[in-house]
């Protein structure tokens, strides 16, 4: 009885061999991914790619409440750039990790586009994940 519960269901239950043989890449592929993701955002804020402007996120961010909109600008550029390529190589993934989590909380509660500004809407999107 309590056998089936150890092992793993597969979403399609022929290709187990498949499953079995990525499981090892599984974890990193997600970071490699995850990093790759915020590399361009950094890239676009600092080295100015696809439009990006460094002045117009400082804009932003002193719009937000955050002072000196420059400093935090940098700092979050730095940290999609470099932290992101961080992640994807596998050095101080932990550390760089935390720092994403923290960022990625206050954006989803600083958002311009949460339902009145509270942050209600991001708390409910946490909350579900």
């Amino acid at each position: 009885m309590y056998e089936a519960a150890d092992r793993p269901r597969y979403v399609i239950p022929g290709l187990a061999g498949v499953y079995a043989g990525l499981e090892t890449y599984s974890w990193p592929l997600i970071r490699v991914a995850t990093g790759l993701f915020f590399v361009p955002h950094g890239m676009q804020k600092l080295f100015g790619f696809w439009g990006g402007d460094l002045a117009k996120y400082a804009e932003g961010f002193a719009k937000l409440g955050f002072h000196p909109g420059m400093f935090w600008a940098t700092y979050i550029g730095c940290l999609e750039f470099f932290g992101g390529l961080l992640l994807a190589v596998g050095l101080l993934t932990r550390p760089v990790a935390a720092l994403f989590v923290g960022f990625m909380a206050v954006a989803a509660f600083t958002s311009p586009f949460s339902e009145a500004g509270s942050g209600q809407a991001a708390a409910w999107r946490c909350r579900s994940i």
